[in-house]
């Protein structure tokens, strides 16, 4: 009993050490090349997903199963999630080219394969169990084993950013969205954009004529807000009961999902924010110009 009270210790801490891992990340010595910083990224991906699989699998495991087993093979499909993901980011490169936003809707489709594996990881399913998607702000989910197996939704925290833009007066493209299957918008004109490009929750918005790499850059940052939504399976199993059989909740969720887990990374965000010279100290941002441009970032 001492030993299962320790484990269970053990267990609180994974959301700690998986913040650790992100904002240690942008705080790291500047590697000498490109190639080294490949690297990291390439380990950060694969590493962040494991833990996140393998902690998540721990937690909801079977309560016959031991708990290192769950461990070991969840993180094992959390890993390769992760690898499948940083696949899908590495290759968002070649969106720099306009004529190739053919290729945007099944380059999202590989993303949300590896993003799939891990959330069957860290609720300790089997590695293709559930698919999970999002095109057009209508969350879609196939799931083998559910009685009706194709579920779509809409996407609330996706319609927040159409509605946030759409107030700011940016110009909506249907023609970008159509072709890239997230919410694109522009700003013209006298229209204040802080930046080339900025993103919310599968909604982006560029200034015309920007240099080529922005709209890679801000794709990157699509996937990554969806890259911390396995850590929701650390708490939703004790969450869940509280919530699951109220009227208001089951008649809601027929039809619409919240998406609050794109909060998480605004909120590993936030404490790196930087300025220039020092803006790429900050993961994310290190993280998506890294795949942008596949050259050198100087920190």
């Amino acid at each position: 009993m001492r030993q299962n009270g320790s484990v269970m210790r053990w267990m609180k801490k994974p959301i700690l050490l998986f913040i650790a891992v992100l904002l240690l990340a942008g705080k790291t010595t500047q590697a000498q090349s490109y190639s080294s910083q490949r690297s990291q990224v390439l380990l950060i991906n694969t590493l962040s997903n494991a833990l996140m699989g393998g902690f998540g699998g721990l937690i909801n495991r079977q309560h016959h199963e031991k708990w290192y087993t769950a461990f070991a093979r969840n993180f094992l499909k959390g890993g390769a999630g992760g690898l499948i993901k940083y696949t899908a980011k590495y290759q968002s490169f070649y969106l720099h080219d306009p004529s190739n936003s053919v290729y945007a809707p099944l380059n999202r489709l590989v993303y949300f394969l590896g993003h799939s594996m891990v959330m069957n990881a860290a609720y300790d399913r089997r590695a293709f169990e559930r698919f999970y998607c999002n095109f057009y702000g209508v969350d879609l989910r196939f799931d083998s084993k559910a009685e009706h197996k194709l579920q779509a939704r809409v996407s609330l925290a996706s319609l927040a950013g159409l509605a946030e833009y759409a107030a700011m007066g940016y110009q909506f493209n249907i023609y970008r969205t159509l072709q890239y299957g997230i919410f694109m918008f522009d700003a013209r004109g006298l229209q204040l954009l802080p930046y080339d490009g900025q993103t919310r929750f599968n909604t982006v918005v560029t200034r015309s004529n920007v240099a080529s790499e922005v709209l890679p850059h801000e794709w990157i940052h699509t996937f990554q807000l969806y890259d911390l939504f396995p850590l929701t399976a650390l708490y939703d199993k004790k969450l869940r009961p509280h919530y699951e059989n109220r009227r208001w909740y089951k008649t809601l969720s027929r039809y619409m999902v919240l998406d609050y887990e794109a909060l998480y990374m605004p909120l590993l965000y936030a404490p790196q924010f930087r300025r220039p010279p020092h803006y790429y100290k900050n993961y994310f941002e290190f993280e998506a110009q890294h795949f942008a441009t596949r050259n050198f970032i100087a920190k």
